[in-house]
C-alpha cells in the first residue's frame, strides 16, 4: 500500500488549536465549509470537555492517554478549548504529558491544517515500480509544507519525504517501523471502516493501551 502522507513530512499525527479562530459559522456548517471528508467532530476528544469540566488526576490522565492513543493511530485532533500554541503547552504541561511519546507530532492552528488537506487533495503523483525501488512524481503548489510518501508493508510503515519533480525510492535504504495501531488507509480510513480486516482486532483498545 502506497500513499501520500496525511501530514507533511516528517510528522505522524497532529494535534490543532485556536479552532475558535474559524467563526461561529465555520463551527455550525463545518461538514460543508470544511477541506476534510470526516466531520469535524471525530478530531474532538471527549476527555478534553471532561478535563475542562473537572480538572482532576482521573481527567488528567484521560486526556493525555486519549491524545498520546490518538497520535499512535494516526488520528488528527482539534483542541476546542485551546487558542494558541502557548496554551497548548501549558495544556502539555497540566496534564503531564511527556512530548517524547508524541515525538513527530505536528502542533499548528486549524487553519493550517485545513490549508495543507487542501493543497494535498490538489496534488498531482505518479508511481512507477522500478527494479530498485519506486519512482515517484509529484507536482503541485506546496506553499513551503513538504509531502511525504507512506509505503506499508503489512504492519509496517515508512514515510519518505517527496520533492517537486522525480524522487527514487530506493529499497535498500528505505527503513520500516512497526505500526500496527494505524491504518495503512489513513486516518479517513480509520474512520470510514473500523471494521476493516486491515486494522488488528480490538484495534481502539489495543492503542488505548499502549498510550496508557
Amino acid at each position: 500500500w502506497i500513499r501520500l502522507g496525511d501530514y507533511p513530512y516528517p510528522y505522524q499525527g497532529v494535534i490543532c488549536y485556536d479552532e475558535s479562530a474559524l467563526g461561529n459559522d465555520f463551527r455550525e456548517f463545518s461538514n460543508v465549509m470544511s477541506p476534510l471528508p470526516v466531520s469535524l467532530d471525530l478530531l474532538h476528544c471527549k476527555s478534553e470537555a471532561e478535563w475542562q469540566t473537572e480538572s482532576n488526576p482521573e481527567t488528567q490522565r484521560k486526556l493525555r492517554v486519549e491524545l498520546i492513543s490518538r497520535y499512535r493511530q494516526g488520528l488528527p485532533v482539534s483542541l476546542s478549548s485551546v487558542s494558541s500554541r502557548e496554551e497548548l503547552n501549558q495544556l502539555f504541561q497540566d496534564i503531564q504529558l511527556d512530548r517524547k511519546q508524541m515525538s513527530l507530532v505536528w502542533i499548528t492552528s486549524l487553519d493550517t491544517f485545513f490549508r495543507w488537506w487542501k493543497l494535498r487533495s490538489e496534488f498531482s503523483v505518479s508511481i512507477n515500480r522500478l527494479s530498485t525501488g519506486w519512482e515517484t512524481i509529484i507536482s503541485g503548489n506546496f506553499e513551503g509544507f513538504s509531502p511525504g510518501l507512506q509505503i506499508w508493508r503489512s504492519q509496517h510503515s515508512a514515510t519518505v519525504a517527496l520533492y517537486r519533480g522525480v524522487n527514487e525510492i530506493r529499497d535498500d535504504v528505505t527503513a520500516f517501523a512497526n505500526n500496527p495501531e494505524r491504518h495503512p488507509g489513513g486516518f479517513t480510513a480509520h474512520w470510514a471502516g473500523v471494521s476493516s480486516s486491515l486494522i488488528p482486532f480490538d484495534f481502539n483498545n489495543f492503542a488505548a493501551a499502549a498510550a496508557s
